[in-house]
Formats: structure tokens, sequence, C-alpha cells
């Protein structure tokens, strides 16, 4: 198996179900080599990924957000590297430590080959259930070691935060800022 997929899915009430249907067809229309590794619980996005990840047979790894559609037929060709980290698209990091990070992968679809995981490891789970900064710790550790980042540009739609707005409560809120601190003190950036 050449490429796995990882979609951590969470989603209690059932109000995502469209959109992993969506998003399920769009690899079977445009991939080829690959399984799918659904990873749907309650756990947090970190633990999902990294359940996701001890299951992983493939020689390129892709975490890929439930709420997306892919619409390229390349996707796969166009994320796949050697050595670095690839995303649909980079994002300019405009919080906390833009001189530290640039651009960074946007989270809802990146790739890595096996070897760059085998180098950073698992995602933190210090990030609890909730919105953020797992995937920009991640980034992180990756800059650290001189990992690179990849803007693949593939063509896909995200459908941005679609689980979390589903979710959106004060819950949400405390976690969001929970992990917040979490990153700016595993930082030193407070």
């Amino acid at each position: 198996m050449k490429n796995s997929i990882i979609i951590p899915h969470f989603d209690p009430d059932n109000k995502m179900t469209g959109y992993l249907d969506r998003c399920l067809a769009s690899i079977k229309k445009n991939s080829v080599d690959y399984e799918i590794i659904l990873i749907d619980s309650l756990k947090s996005y970190s633990e999902n990924v990294n359940l996701g990840l001890k299951k992983s047979k493939g020689d390129f790894i892709v975490v890929l957000n439930n709420d997306t559609e892919i619409k390229d037929k390349k996707w796969l060709e166009k994320l796949y590297t050697k050595s670095k980290i690839s995303s649909w698209r980079l994002e300019l990091h405009t919080f906390y430590i833009p001189q530290i990070l640039k651009l960074i992968p946007d989270g809802s679809c990146w790739g890595m080959p096996r070897e760059v995981f085998n180098k950073l490891g698992y995602l933190d789970e210090i990030f609890s259930e909730g919105y953020g900064f797992e995937d920009t710790d991640y980034w992180m550790r990756a800059k650290k070691i001189g990992i690179k980042f990849k803007d693949a540009k593939v063509n896909m739609i995200h459908y941005k935060n679609k689980t979390f707005n589903t979710y959106f409560d004060n819950d949400f809120i405390f976690q969001r800022n929970h992990n917040e601190n979490l990153f700016l003190e595993k930082y030193k950036l407070i």
C-alpha cells in the first residue's frame, strides 16, 4: 500500500455524515493505491490522528479532515514528497510566532513520507479536545529539526471547521483557550 489516508472523524450527533460521505466519495473518485483509516471516536484530534498513524501501513501518510472534498485527480501525486511535510496549501502564519513559522501547512489536508514521521513521531496529546495547536505544534517540531514544508497546490474544498461549528459552545471556547495556553507555555511564548 503506497498511501495511507487518515481521517479523524468526530460526530457524536451524526451531523457531519454528509460531509464525510462527500469526502470519502471524492477520495474514491480521485485516488489510486491507498488505504483509508477512518478514526471515529470521541478522543481528541491528536489521539485520533495518532491512532490512525499506528494503524497506517503506507509509505506516504496523509491526514485529511472529514469536511474536505478532493477535486484533483493528481492530489496524492502533488502531495507526495520524499523529505518534507506537504499540504494542499500553505497559510500565512500571523499569530505568536511569525518570525519562526511564516508559511505553515493548512492542517485540513497534509502529508509526509513515513521517514519524516519516523523522525517526528506522533502528535502531542497534551492538546485536549477542541480547536487547535496540535498541528501548529507539529509544524514547530518539524521546523526545529530542519524539515521543510511544501505547497502542493491541490484543488480541493475545505468546508472550514464544520465539525467545530456544529459543536461550538462554551466547552469549545474553554478547550481552545486551554490548548492555546499549553502551546504558549510549551514554546515559552508567555
